[in-house]
């Protein structure tokens, strides 16, 4: 099968915006973001009870949902799915894949801002399944989480 110019063109152009579709929004004030989600790792902290867990990544994934109607002005505007609170600090999912084939094998992208003062997130951890990955943002203090899809 041999494709002309024009038809070429489209299915890049196709691509090229199905792949933009997952570009996680711009924080417009960086520093409100931190302080309002250094509120919700206060007020929405995890469950005291849970067990002490020495792999990373469990501590990372042991996590506590924020209500809806809990989320700041700042966090809304990122057009979040979930916001959770975990041993590290705070994870604000904003794309949920559910067509790997489709958008690249990741599973959840959002950013992540770290509060607990004795202790870091991994960059990357290795569960078993798969990794955790954080990357710096342009914004000091916030980094954007990727989780990868699981490929059998």
């Amino acid at each position: 099968m041999r494709m002309d110019g024009k038809s070429l063109l489209i299915v890049a152009c196709l691509f090229l915006v199905s792949c933009q579709r997952h570009v996680l929004p711009s924080i417009k004030d960086p520093e409100l973001l931190r302080k309002d989600c250094e509120v919700l790792y206060r007020e929405f902290p995890i469950a005291t009870n849970t067990p002490a867990f020495t792999n990373t990544f469990l501590k990372l994934r042991i996590s506590r949902n924020v209500p809806k109607e809990q989320w700041p002005p700042s966090i809304r505007a990122l057009k979040p799915r979930v916001i959770c609170t975990d041993y590290f600090g705070v994870s604000i999912s904003i794309y949920e894949n559910s067509n790997p084939a489709k958008f690249g094998h990741w599973a959840e992208k959002g950013y992540y801002l770290q509060f607990n003062t004795n202790a870091s997130a991994p960059r990357t951890a290795d569960h078993g399944l798969g990794k955790f990955h954080l990357k710096a943002s342009p914004h000091k203090g916030i980094d954007e989480f990727s989780m990868p899809s699981i490929v059998l």
